[in-house]
């Protein structure tokens, strides 16, 4: 693991050369490297990451404009040379609020709680919606829920959709939304003695009929969600 700060110059938003030092290293992935200074994360793609993987410029001032309660808050975008103003150029590197990762399980979170996080990244579907943004790349590790909400901290694949429907990317956000919530969930039942296979029906909602939230609640039947889920195993 690489501990050594990082001290490198970027062209920011403004087209501005800008120095961003004293961030240490977090972690990594394929597409990226991590960074962390005090409550800030600094994020620079791998030059082989396709563009798919990398936000452009477009979703994210979209998303910073938006700054949604479930969506993490975006700071400023970054490049290596001084680029086009195409507003849909994939960045570079971005910075963004960083989330100190929960160690609690949902699973053993209260009915109220999920009904209201549910309710809340629904609502936040929506209005992703309603600015033509179309969710990607839902995955358990995308998304951290604190004592009180729930943070989407990757929002590198979303995208900008000039031909679909806002009814149909609202279908397809809260698809995405479930599949985050399913994939908690499963990851968190992975070592206990359940069927997951009857889980995952259980969590296999029709949204085009009604909503995700109300599904949820028909659900969780009782006190948290573990025990729901068992009780609909019987």
């Amino acid at each position: 693991m690489n501990n050594k700060n990082i001290d490198t110059i970027f062209y920011n938003s403004n087209h501005q050369l800008e120095k961003l030092n004293n961030y240490y290293y977090l972690n990594e992935g394929q597409c990226g490297v991590i960074y962390r200074k005090d409550n800030q994360v600094l994020k620079i793609y791998r030059l082989k990451c396709p563009y798919a993987y990398r936000i452009n410029r477009q979703v994210f001032n979209i998303l910073k404009e938006l700054n949604l309660n479930n969506i993490v808050k975006l700071n400023d975008y970054y490049h290596f040379f001084k680029s086009s103003i195409l507003s849909m150029l994939p960045v570079d590197a971005y910075i963004m609020e960083y989330i100190e990762p929960s160690k609690s399980l949902i699973l053993d979170k209260s009915k109220d709680y999920i009904l209201f996080i549910i309710k809340s990244l629904e609502e936040t579907s929506l209005k992703l919606a309603q600015n033509k943004i179309v969710m990607y790349d839902s995955h358990y590790s995308n998304i951290i829920f604190t004592d009180n909400n729930a943070i989407i901290i990757d929002v590198d694949s979303y995208q900008y959709s000039y031909f679909k429907s806002v009814n149909s990317i609202y279908l397809h956000n809260k698809k995405e939304v479930l599949k985050m919530f399913k994939s908690k969930i499963i990851n968190e039942l992975k070592d206990k003695d359940l069927d997951i296979d009857r889980i995952n029906d259980l969590l296999n909602f029709d949204l085009r009929k009604s909503s995700l939230v109300s599904n949820i609640k028909n659900l969780c039947d009782k006190d948290t969600l573990q025990d729901s889920l068992i009780n609909k195993m019987k």
